[in-house]
């Protein structure tokens, strides 16, 4: 899964649990040759970075079923859909397939609420890294993470 966690992940770290995070494309996995080229590309995609540095929680919704509903924290701000389109069609490229229920036009940016963590409406969150975020063999783990560009230049 390519993800925008909204607190600091460390790469190869192994997880009980996932921390709070935005699912930019649902879980995939690539061929183990395609990796590389892909964190290559991925780096040097600029319209995959066209995310905000702070998004805000703008209302609260439940997803899910009616028999497991979870409560989450719809944002403002995070990305465009071609951000989100673009970071599938590389996972596509690059010989990668998921499950495309909630891409594209049902793909809305959210946070799933937790135990530890419930965002509030009107609350901001600083972004600043997306991760591959996978489990393998039973064990979760940030496979991969990529930090945003630093902008350079006259401002």
């Amino acid at each position: 899964m390519l993800a925008v966690p909204t607190e600091p992940v460390e790469t190869g770290s192994q997880l009980d649990t996932w921390p709070p995070h935005i699912t930019l494309v649902p879980w995939f996995d690539l061929p183990t040759n395609r990796w590389q080229d892909f964190d290559a590309s991925f780096k040097e995609e600029d319209i995959v970075w066209d995310l905000d540095s702070r998004v805000r929680v703008v209302k609260k919704e439940l997803f899910g079923t009616d028999d497991a509903p979870i409560e989450v924290a719809r944002l403002f701000g995070i990305m465009s859909v071609l951000a989100h389109a673009r970071s599938a069609g590389l996972v596509r490229e690059f010989g990668g397939e998921f499950d495309v229920t909630y891409t594209g036009s049902n793909w809305h940016a959210h946070i799933s609420d937790s135990t530890h963590r419930v965002y509030d409406v009107g609350e901001d969150i600083a972004l600043n890294a997306i991760a591959v975020f996978q489990k393998k063999d039973g064990v979760k783990i940030i496979k991969q993470q990529y930090t945003r560009k630093e902008v350079t230049g006259n401002q």
